[in-house]
């Protein structure tokens, strides 16, 4: 990410510190909360909930924030990767595969919290890239 770029877009582990520690438990509790969501999502998609008319009318958007959970989870995991080490190779594929999931998931037209999992997984992707400048 350049200057520009970078003042724009303050990084996203900022707040937690420097140590990798700190931001390991933050990046954690919030991929707490992203599983949490794909569960409940995946829920109301099951052929276990019991309110056909309420699931079908859900669906759409239901599959979209199953897909944002996903998203979530994913660009957690390259920020992960990127603690352990920020020039493996091996992130530049998880990149895109986010990416990838990203594009997808945006395909999906229901409205479901707007495009803030979108920003967040750019974020998680920035923040993997600025941490090769702190390595």
């Amino acid at each position: 990410m350049g200057e520009a770029a970078a003042a724009r877009h303050p990084p996203l582990l900022g707040a937690v510190g420097r140590r990798a520690g700190e931001r390991r438990a933050a990046l954690a509790e919030i991929g707490g909360v992203y599983d949490r969501i794909g569960r409940a999502a995946e829920r109301l998609l099951s052929a276990e909930f019991r309110n056909k008319h309420l699931q079908t009318e859900l669906r759409p958007r239901s599959v979209k924030i199953k897909g944002w959970a996903r998203l979530g989870l994913m660009a957690l995991e390259v920020l992960n990767f990127a603690l352990d080490d920020p020039h493996d190779p091996a992130i530049a594929v998880m990149r895109d595969q986010v990416l990838d999931k990203l594009l997808l998931t945006r395909e999906n037209f229901a409205w479901v919290q707007g495009d803030l999992t979108d920003q967040f997984a750019r974020r998680c992707l920035w923040a993997a890239d600025a941490l090769k400048g702190e390595a």
